[in-house]
């Protein structure tokens, strides 16, 4: 996966929404590449509302810009100029290493993900994050790939525009290119899926978005809260670099593909 710009923003006050406050989530954002893996390559960009952390795995590309250029820095899908840009949450990884201010990469392996740090660097204006062939055990568990990912360290935010310039890693079977966010709360895990690249082999062309709730450990597997919905694309999506962006607030969330 290669992500060449993440960028962070909200919405002024005057219009901001009233209710705002009431939801005492959090989460990160991931770009994550295992036996499901992404591949990103030009702009990412994030404008948020309060509390969300990102997270990002397999290859995650972003470039700086600077004070003067961010006022024209606008989400593809609303132009408007009623986003503001923050920067401290966002990135275009155009320098020669990762900025461990703002990212970890030494996210914590779960499940069958096992990321590990050396998947992670920066070249050619990106972050790439690598799924590698290294056989080992965890738990006992045999498991044969592993990957990279990054997490965002900055204090978690609520609601916003997430938005991500992301070319797919070509199909191979069990690999998925993904970015999302999930919450930092008590409950068992809530994750909203902003695309899941997942290469299907029999429609390579498919997008899924999905909100995720488990409730309980030992319902993780059985009884999850699920809502989704996929869409074919006209084009490949390990192809070339797309906009894959999704508006987020109190009321609902709207997923957007090169801005439409």
């Amino acid at each position: 996966m290669a992500v060449r710009t993440f960028r962070c923003g909200r919405v002024p006050s005057s219009q901001e929404f009233s209710g705002w406050r009431r939801l005492e989530q959090s989460g990160s954002v991931l770009f994550n590449h295992s036996l499901r893996n992404l591949i990103a390559r030009r702009n990412v960009l994030l404008y948020l509302r309060k509390r969300f952390v990102f997270t990002f795995a397999i290859l995650l590309l972003c470039s700086a810009y600077s004070l003067a250029q961010q006022a024209s820095l606008q989400p593809l899908s609303d132009s408007t100029g009623k986003w503001l840009l923050l920067e401290q949450y966002s990135d275009e990884f155009n320098s020669n290493q990762l900025d461990t201010v703002k990212w970890n990469n030494r996210v914590k392996p779960w499940g069958m993900w096992t990321w590990r740090p050396e998947n992670v660097y920066l070249a050619d204006s990106a972050l790439h994050l690598v799924m590698r062939y290294q056989p080992h055990e965890r738990k006992k568990k045999k498991l044969y790939y592993t990957s990279g990912a990054i997490k965002s360290k900055n204090p978690p935010l609520l609601y916003g525009y997430f938005e991500a310039r992301i070319k797919a890693v070509p199909r191979y079977p069990g690999v998925c290119s993904a970015f999302w966010i999930y919450r930092q709360t008590k409950e068992m895990w809530t994750e909203i899926d902003f695309v899941e690249l997942m290469q299907n082999r029999r429609h390579p062309r498919q997008l899924d978005f999905f909100t995720h709730v488990f409730i309980h450990p030992l319902l993780e597997q059985q009884r999850p809260l699920r809502k989704g919905q996929h869409w074919i694309a006209p084009w490949n999506p390990s192809d070339d670099f797309h906009v894959y962006g999704c508006q987020w607030n109190e009321r609902d969330m709207r997923w957007y593909v090169d801005g439409k």
